[in-house]
């Protein structure tokens, strides 16, 4: 302890050029006597300030003349005056008491007349506090004649000097309007700031070296608050985003409760794999889904759109940047709590059925219009119940579907069945004068529309923690428990199966067992019946997941602190689908049974060390910051598959027969290591520039490309400072260069075997020089606001990413089929708006509307190897010069009006009607020929003779 003592006290030493200027923080380290001589005078000082309770300001010049030796005596003094009498005893020094709490201490001969030559400099004494008297630290102060400022302290409290011809004080807080006064007679100023209302002033923290308000941005980042986020309470953080920030594109992928959904931020940076935003979850790296996270948690959500604002975060930033800041109990009073308890029911149903063809092109039967039950066709034999005893449908003479059938149902209505949803939850806020939290739990139910499927159930618990242990030293911690639970369809085949089934077709119909819901209702269909998998088979999926983080910050000044960061994400997954003895499959065959069970697990651990830099030096404001990142993650995997129960209902894989048992494993391990540094210029509070380099180097990278360079450049510039124009309050013009990238899969880089029949098999070829994919991005961009109540913003971005990711094919002598390279170019251009109208702002009623435009291209514009057809039925066409995502195939006509325009030019359908009338009566070898014309939709038809 004691040789802690000792490094403590040579450190302040050391650091006395650092407090060169004032020293606002008090102290709470009393050493006893032996270790006095160590001391500086400010800790003198700093032990008064904690043992009375007070604050004392003085010039650090002051501070080096006291007598260190009175220390021990002073604090043994029973008031804060004895104490500084007795301190100042014999000195050319004397304090003034401007509060009951806060003395100021300066040299006697400073209140006497000055010499002309002597310095004539004033000092004036204040604190800066907000609507709720609350201080704010980190508040900028400066004098506007000759630009000498400071920064508030952690109280909000500060000390400059200023000449006597000097008038004006100026100060300035991310997020309130800025506040001028006229320097008076007076030696202390209460200053109060009020919140600025305008969208610019919102503070951002992504991307940036600091706490920046969007007014002094460079790049494009865009915040959305949590009060715009409850104005229509969303399900999960990632659905929140939908429609409120152009650039932004919410898919829900699957329509199961629970299913994430897929997020793009201008456009697609990359032709295969992964197109999600890096998401950030208070700082951390998160690596599950951003649907789990509950929005009443959140404070607010940042989004970093582009390489070039996402240039910070490196290789897992190719694709933007979410960044979500959950609650921290710090928006309540001090001193007092806030509960929330917020309950949710509702209910949902399918807003639109897909429409189906309700006529077929096959002959029906002279008398079918007596039968109710059944489509009764011609030359097909049914017995009393419409079952088909023989015979086959033949088609109507004109081939045209303009029959109707004898009755419809609509099997839509069985397969999405009403469903209902309920959110239960409560949070605990709470602040004292050194620490605040924040404690919620979530019950969230969805139980989906889906036949015989119970939906998805999500509980989450959450811990934040702020304790500042001294004025200097303060610790963090974030905590997230989520646990899910998914019953999913049996089946995904039922959706297309339900669309493509005969409308006169009965699902409820039995099996030749007597069980529900016939597996081949259609007899003119090789479909199953969708209710059938979706009532005997269950597939459920269960989650747990614990983000938890631990964050120390030391402050040894007020312009400059430390943070060393711990984080760790576990997660584990477990899958199960269960087809019971008997399940039969469409073929009407039924098997013994099967269980299938999957695990996944992984640990994902980061430790993160900053140095962060916030100064003042006259005209300009410094931020920066240099930080180490280090990831490390271990993960695995297993599944088993038994077949064939031996005895019914008894769902263990050791009652399946063990000879036809199949095992899958996996596991790896990813490592990377992070470096970047930033520095931000506000010069004259209208040009604004940042810089910024990362390295980073990562196991995924090949083994001859384990590191790479991500950098930017920004710029901007407030016209309004210097151009002033009625009814604009601000005007600002900036642009951004950067970069930032994609990292390959884990297996990208190596060869790859299947295990097929017991037998190795090539797979994939290795590659040593995979490189990460890399985004550069140009943006330019204008921001305004007209008479304080109009936000617009236009952006145009051009973005070239390079080296995507693809699994080329390889020459047949080399062994192996394909190999992962990096393959070619994909540039997109992205024009994008934004207005924002605060219509009416009152107490108790406001009117606000937001608009959003955007407009995305995107091209592949190199590929270096042959085009190829990827995706569900291969309808993706990858190509240099294509569109990225065009996708080609065979549409089907669906009515006249679109078969005529296929006709050639002078051609009409009546036209085409008579020829296929004529030739069906006429030229009955011509009929296949016809039909093949037909069905892909060409011209040749009409090029044959009548």
């Amino acid at each position: 302890m004691k040789q802690l003592l000792i490094l403590i006290g040579i450190f302040y030493i050391l650091n006395g050029e650092i407090n060169a200027s004032a020293n606002f923080q008090p102290s709470y380290f009393l050493l006893d006597e032996k270790f006095q001589i160590i001391l500086q005078n400010e800790d003198i000082l700093n032990s008064i300030e904690q043992k009375f309770k007070v604050f004392i300001t003085y010039e650090s010049t002051i501070a080096e003349k006291i007598d260190k030796s009175k220390a021990h005596s002073a604090l043994e003094k029973k008031t804060i005056t004895e104490a500084l009498d007795h301190l100042l005893e014999n000195t050319n020094y004397s304090y003034k008491k401007i509060r009951n709490d806060y003395f100021v201490i300066v040299e006697k001969s400073s209140t006497q007349n000055q010499h002309p030559k002597q310095d004539t400099s004033i000092v004036l004494y204040g604190q800066v506090t907000d609507e709720a008297n609350a201080p704010l630290p980190g508040a900028t102060v400066y004098i506007k004649e000759t630009n000498e400022g400071t920064i508030t302290d952690f109280d909000g409290k500060f000390s400059v000097k200023f000449k006597p011809n000097s008038k004006t004080l100026t100060v300035s807080y991310i997020g309130y309007k800025t506040y001028v006064t006229e320097i008076g007679a007076e030696s202390f100023i209460n200053i109060k700031l009020i919140p600025n209302a305008v969208n610019l002033e919102e503070i951002v923290v992504s991307g940036v070296a600091g706490k920046t308000s969007i007014k002094k941005l460079t790049v494009t980042v865009a915040k959305i608050n949590a009060s715009e986020l409850n104005e229509a309470p969303a399900s999960s953080a990632a659905t929140s985003l939908q429609g409120k920030v152009a650039g932004v594109k919410i898919t829900q992928a699957y329509g199961t409760p629970g299913s994430g959904a897929n997020i793009r931020l201008r456009g697609s940076t990359s032709i295969i794999g992964d197109q999600a935003p890096l998401i950030l979850v208070d700082g951390n790296i998160f690596e599950s889904s951003l649907a789990d996270i509950n929005v009443d948690d959140i404070e607010s959500i940042e989004i970093v759109k582009g390489a070039a604002a996402a240039s910070l975060y490196g290789s897992k930033a190719g694709s933007g940047v979410i960044l979500v800041s959950t609650n921290r109990g710090n928006q309540a009073k001090e001193g007092k709590s806030i509960i929330k308890i917020r309950n949710e029911f509702g209910s949902s149903s399918i807003s639109k059925y897909v429409s189906l063809s309700e006529h077929h092109p096959y002959e029906l039967a002279a008398d079918y219009a007596n039968y109710s039950t059944f489509t009764k066709y011609e030359g097909v034999r049914y017995d009393e119940n419409g079952v088909i005893e023989r015979g086959s449908r033949r088609l109507d003479i004109d081939h045209f579907a303009d029959n109707e059938y004898g009755f419809i149902i609509n099997n839509q209505e069985k397969f999405y069945t009403p469903g209902n949803y309920i959110t239960n939850y409560i949070s605990l806020a709470n602040m004292s004068s050194k620490t605040n939290a924040f404690l919620s739990f979530e019950n969230n139910k969805q139980s989906g529309i889906l036949f015989s499927t119970n939906g998805y159930n999500r509980q989450n618990f959450r811990v934040n923690i702020d304790h500042r242990i001294t004025e200097k030293l303060k610790i963090s911690s974030s905590n997230l428990l989520i646990s899910t639970s998914s019953d999913n369809p049996g089946s995904t085949n039922s959706f297309f199966d339900l669309l493509f089934l005969s409308p006169d077709v009965d699902l409820e119909q039995k099996n030749a067992d007597g069980s529900l819901y016939k597996i081949k209702p259609d007899p003119w269909s090789i479909e199953e019946n969708p209710l059938y998998p979706l009532y005997y088979r269950e597939k459920t999926e269960e989650k747990t997941t614990l983000l938890s983080n631990a964050i120390v910050n030391y402050e040894p000044a007020e312009w400059i602190n430390f943070d060393a960061k711990y984080t760790i994400e576990k997660q584990n997954k477990n899958w199960s689908t269960y087809s019971p003895r008997g399940y039969l499959y469409g073929g009407g065959s039924d098997i013994e049974g099967s269980l299938y069970k999957e695990e996944y697990s992984s640990n994902f651990q980061t430790f993160q060390t900053t140095v962060n830099i916030n100064k003042v030096l006259k005209w300009i404001t410094i931020k920066s910051k240099l930080s180490y990142l280090y990831e490390d993650k271990n993960y695995f995997d297993f599944s088993v598959t038994g077949r064939d129960f031996i005895t019914a209902e008894i769902p263990q894989l050791n009652n399946t027969n063990a000879e036809k048992t199949s095992l899958n494993s996996y596991n790896g391990i990813i490592r990377a290591e992070n470096l970047f540094g930033i520095i931000d210029l506000d010069i004259k509070d209208r040009y604004l520039f940042s810089a910024l380099y990362r390295k980073d180097g990562s196991s995924l990278f090949g083994a001859n490309e384990r590191w790479n360079n991500y950098y930017r450049i920004s710029g901007a510039y407030r016209i309004s400072q210097d151009i002033k124009i009625k009814g604009v309050s601000e005007l600002k013009v900036r642009a951004a260069y950067g970069t930032a990238g994609q990292r390959p899969g884990f297996s990208y880089q190596y060869e790859t075997w299947n295990i097929v029949n017991g037998a190795l098999q090539k797979s994939t070829l290795g590659n040593k020089d995979l490189k990460p994919s890399e985004s550069e991005e140009l943006e330019l961009a204008l921001d305004a606001t007209f008479f304080e109540k109009i936000n617009l913003q236009l952006s145009y971005s051009n973005t070239n990413t390079k080296d995507v990711f693809a699994l080329a094919p390889l020459a047949s002598h080399l062994g192996y089929p394909s190999q992962w390279k990096n393959v070619g170019t994909l540039s997109a251009w992205t024009y994008e708006a934004s207005l924002g109208l605060k219509l009416i702002e009152k107490e108790k009623f406001t009117w606000n509307i937001n608009f959003a435009f955007d407009r995305i291209r995107q091209k592949i514009t190199k590929l270096n190897i042959p085009e190829y057809k990827t995706g569900p039925l291969n309808a993706f066409l990858i190509k240099e010069g294509e569109t990225l995502g065009a996708i080609y195939g065979y549409k089907w006509l669906t009515s006249l009006k679109e078969m005529e325009r296929q006709l050639q030019d002078g051609q009409t359908i009546d036209h085409y009607i008579r020829l296929i009338l004529m030739d069906m009566l006429y030229k009955p070898a011509l009929k296949v020929q016809y039909r093949k014309n037909l069905y892909y939709g060409t011209k040749t038809a009409m090029e044959l003779p009548i």
